[in-house]
């Protein structure tokens, strides 16, 4: 009786033991698999904002340089037309190579059609203010301000 009633007990608690650790080998398991998934997602979720991030500076980049050519524009009256030219160049400079910037980028068709938009906006942005200062500089007054005609 000793025998078989140590026997039973024995099995009892070997298949605790086995499902004990059966179970805490499966959490394990999962609690590897959801780090793994987590650790994945936060990589993606990073590579996403910095994605984001330089586009925004790409874009603030290009704002600035357009803002300090409108500002050259502005001040007609104060910078000689040699001067002018050359400090209008380089910020028209900046816009381009941050256009080429994001041309680099994986981007949508349409995406590619904008930015090929805004950069020919920006050239007739630059030829208009030119020709707009140079009519400005000539005494022309009332072409520079706001007439199209070349």
């Amino acid at each position: 009786m000793s025998a078989s009633d140590a026997k039973p007990r024995r099995s009892l608690r070997n298949r605790i033991l086995v499902r004990g650790s059966a179970g805490v080998l499966l959490a394990v398991t999962v609690l590897a698999v959801l780090l793994g998934i987590s650790a994945n997602l936060r990589r993606e979720l990073s590579v996403a904002v910095d994605a984001f991030i330089e586009e925004q500076l790409i874009a603030d980049r290009i704002g600035q340089a357009v803002m300090r050519q409108f500002l050259l524009v502005s001040s007609v009256r104060e910078t000689p037309a040699d001067e002018r030219q050359q400090s209008f160049r380089p910020p028209g400079e900046v816009v381009y190579d941050q256009l080429r910037l994001y041309l680099l980028r994986d981007l949508t068709p349409e995406e590619r059609i904008q930015l090929e938009t805004i950069r020919e906006e920006h050239e007739r942005l630059e030829v208009a203010a030119a020709r707009a200062a140079d009519r400005f500089a000539r005494g022309d007054v009332a072409a520079g301000q706001g007439s199209s005609r070349s």
